[in-house]
């Protein structure tokens, strides 16, 4: 997702791809943007992720 190769995604490099079932690509955005600056980091798209299920 990260287009130009910066270290950072976007809301451009993000919304380019349809967000699943009709979701609103701003309001997913903004969920996980947790500091607001307008783009995603590696650490904000990890602490978004949900938990790993244990085996």
């Amino acid at each position: 997702m990260d287009t130009n190769s910066d270290g950072v995604i976007s809301y451009a490099e993000f919304s380019a791809k349809k967000p699943p079932h009709g979701e609103d690509a701003q309001t997913i955005f903004d969920e996980i943007d947790s500091d607001g600056n307008g783009e995603i980091s590696e650490q904000e798209v990890n602490d978004h992720k949900p938990p790993r299920r244990k085996r």
